[in-house]
Formats: structure tokens, sequence, C-alpha cells
């Protein structure tokens, strides 16, 4: 798993949006810059706790599957997902647990730290500041969290968003 330093982890992150809708995010259409896809494959990685949530996700769905046939399957899953998502973010702030926690799947790509972008913009702008929030107690004022929190509390549940709320010193 790919960690900030000490020194990277006391920066302040920045609580505005510079020509972006999503924050402190890098905005990355990465396959679209790779020319050799197969030395793509082999520089992407996802970290333990992807997999084994990946992992745990297929299990629920094909208990009779060998253990062997559930991390094929998990491969083909997050590597189609993957190969489908329109964007991909780079966040300031790396944390497998707390994008995992937000609906978010990281990846390595040749020691960058990225997030999947794979569904509709709304829902994974949700799942980005739910992210922003509780990794460094920011949220863009534009968020739907202020402005649709029914829907903020559809895409992350209500347990994160009544977290992402406390980090930011909201009422709930």
């Amino acid at each position: 798993m790919v960690e900030l330093s000490a020194e990277e982890k006391k920066a302040k992150v920045p609580s505005w949006r510079f020509g972006s809708r999503y924050g402190f995010y890098e905005t990355v259409p990465l396959l679209y810059w790779i020319e050799d896809e197969k030395r793509f494959w082999k520089s992407v990685s996802f970290p333990d706790k992807v997999w084994e949530k990946k992992i745990e996700e297929i299990r629920i769905e094909n208990p009779q599957l060998s253990d062997k046939e559930l991390k094929r399957k998990a491969e083909a899953e997050l590597k189609r997902i993957l190969k489908n998502a329109p964007f991909y973010f780079e966040p300031q702030v790396r944390n497998v647990e707390i994008a995992l926690k937000c609906g978010l799947i990281p990846f390595i790509y040749d020691d960058y730290f990225f997030f999947l972008v794979a569904e509709e913009v709304p829902v994974e702008r949700a799942r980005l500041d739910a992210y922003q929030a509780l990794t460094s107690g920011t949220i863009d004022e534009a968020s739907e969290l202020f402005y649709n929190e029914e829907h903020f509390r559809e895409v992350v549940g209500d347990k994160v968003t009544e977290e992402v709320k406390r980090n930011l010193g909201l009422r709930s």
C-alpha cells in the first residue's frame, strides 16, 4: 500500500477547488494516454484490502466457488472496472480504508495512487467529497451534502454521512 510520508501527512490540504468540480483531485483519463497496454496492466496493482473486499463480495454471491476461482473472478472484475472507467482521480491524501468506506476503488499505477471513477459523476462526486471530508476535514461548499443530503446519504450511506458531518463539525 502506498502511504504518505510524515511530512506529506502534515501538509495542509486545500479547502478550495481550482478549475475542477472535483476538489483536490486530479482528473486523469489514464488509459487514453497509455500507448503500451501490456505495460499498463503489468504496472497496475490493487492494495490487499481492495482484493479482500472484492473477493468477499463475490463469495457472498457465489459461495460455491473455490479460493482460486474467487481470485480469478475478482481479478477479472477489477480489470473490467478499471478498463471501463472513464476517469481516475489522484488524491492528495492516500488512505485505502477510508476510500473503501466511501465506496471508492483505489489502485496503484507506477507508484501513483488513484481512485477508479466507474459510475456517473453525481454518484462519484458524493464519494469523493466524503473521502475528502474524512481525510482532510474539508469539503467544497457546492457539495451535495449541503444541497441534496438525501442523495449524498443514498450514495455513501447513513453511517459515512454522519461521520463526514462530525468530521466537518456539522450537526446531524
